[in-house]
């Protein structure tokens, strides 16, 4: 317990740890054991021989030893840098992957244990070894895959196993990992690159790919041309399905692209946008205050449960005067189980518990230039570069036609949004210095005159 088992992840080196601790720094944090190299048992003293753990090698007799992980200085920055891409940028593994592999000597490959299969480089799949690996926070986890019931198939994080406290030095801190696996949700199947993707038979690109979503289902919108572009949701017939979704819905570029416009104008880049996020924050500060408080209730209710639980068995057990063996296994395995449930229960209580209840800095809305920018006017690897500054997220109402614009600005990648939102003004006001545009006497003796747009009917919400 608490200490690693096989190959050490990237960032870290094994150190070898006697358990007589003529090496050690002290007790183990998770575990402790007897001078002979045995466990003490639930504060019993009982040494089991041949079964302390740890390992001698092959044709050893020396002490037994166990593997503890320690930051490696070089490899641990890459971590670090792979971790601050990912979340202040949310670009894929496969471009942290090549801007990585620009510069071997300071973010050095991972090596596998077969060195014969090394391809001397940063992949996209080594980079998603990197940022799936809970063990940079510190702490050791267990049960990460279904070994006996799935073939190794990956455990939902709900199932996993952590140690009660830090075990070994972190690269980085919980509230990073977190965000980078958020990150991961919301990026997953989706390219970060711009433009059309590398099929043959692909046409055009869509500028919202990867940020418009269905607010019926929560799924990602994916994009369609029917002479015009458009975004669809169309779950397939064996995924779960809200009553009254349909089997497909539609919304066109155009209208979303006007309704952003709108919201970037007013909400992102106005004069008075200071007094427009301020009038939404009560509300909303109160409504995540409710969720939080919901989420401890569930978990102190699911925990209650179990301990409920575990008392009924002790009484099944009190109430019978002959037990059989069979029963007594039963029981034992039983309350193995329940025990592992009550530590994870108690893991993501403690957790909530610790959450910080951020409070929103309207500060750092002041932090970004003030301008007209003019979306479709923008290239597309530049607008794109925009959207994923400004965390943007759009979530279409097909019952309501209307469109739930978010964007989100946090203090360790403002500075990127910043930069950003400079250089899309900048690039605004240079298109409407070099061209302004056709002029229409018609238009401006009888703006009547001019037909309104056919599509202009969506109702924008903030």
């Amino acid at each position: 317990q608490g200490f690693n088992v096989g190959k050490p992840p990237y960032g870290y080196r094994p150190v070898q740890v006697r358990l007589d601790g003529s090496n050690s720094d002290g007790p183990h944090p998770t575990t402790a054991h007897d001078s002979q190299g045995g466990l003490d048992l639930l504060g019993g003293g009982v040494d089991l021989p041949g079964r302390g753990g740890g390992h001698r090698g092959k044709g050893r007799t020396g002490p037994r030893t166990k593997t503890r992980l320690v930051p490696d200085p070089v490899e641990a920055e890459t971590v670090r840098r792979i971790y601050a891409w990912r979340i202040a940028e949310r670009i894929g593994y496969q471009m942290i992957a090549e801007r990585l592999n620009l510069d071997l000597r300071l973010n050095p490959p991972p090596s596998p244990p077969d060195m014969t299969r090394a391809v001397g480089r940063w992949t996209a799949g080594s980079v998603r070894e990197v940022l799936v690996q809970p063990k940079y926070t510190g702490y050791m986890v267990w049960n990460r895959r279904a070994m006996k019931t799935r073939s190794g198939s990956p455990n939902p994080v709900e199932a996993w196993v952590w140690s009660s406290r830090p075990v070994h030095d972190p690269i980085v801190d919980l509230d990073t990992f977190i965000a980078a696996q958020q990150v991961t949700q919301r990026r997953e199947r989706s390219r970060s690159q711009p433009g059309r993707n590398r099929h043959p038979q692909t046409k055009r690109s869509y500028l919202l790919r990867s940020y418009v979503f269905c607010a019926a289902c929560g799924r990602r919108m994916f994009g369609k041309t029917r002479r015009k572009a458009f975004y669809a949701c169309a779950p397939k017939s064996n995924q779960t399905r809200p009553a009254g979704h349909p089997d497909s819905l539609w919304v066109a570029e155009e209208e979303l692209l006007e309704g952003l416009s709108q919201f970037l104008a007013d909400h992102v880049f106005g004069s008075y946008r200071r007094q427009l996020l301020s009038a939404n924050l009560k509300q909303l500060d109160q409504s995540e205050r409710d969720e939080h408080a919901q989420r401890v209730a569930a978990a102190e209710k699911a925990l209650d449960s179990v301990e409920q639980r575990r008392r009924r068995l002790l009484h099944i057990l009190e109430m019978t005067d002959d037990p059989d063996p069979d029963l007594l296994r039963d029981i034992s395995s039983r309350r193995a189980e329940l025990t592992t449930e009550q530590d994870q229960l108690t893991s993501v209580l403690r957790r909530l518990r610790q959450q910080r209840q951020h409070q929103p800095n309207i500060d750092l809305l002041d932090t970004l230039p003030v301008g007209a920018v003019d979306i479709t006017a923008l290239p597309e690897a530049l607008a794109r570069q925009l959207f994923e500054a400004l965390r943007l997220e759009l979530h279409y109402d097909k019952e309501r036609h209307t469109a739930r614009y978010r964007v989100t600005l946090a203090g360790d990648t403002v500075s990127t949004a910043q930069t950003t939102a400079h250089a899309a003004i900048h690039q605004a006001t240079n298109n409407r210095t070099d061209d302004p545009g056709p002029v229409s006497d018609e238009a401006d003796r009888f703006p009547s005159a001019m037909c309104p747009r056919q599509d202009s009917n969506l109702r924008r919400t903030v």
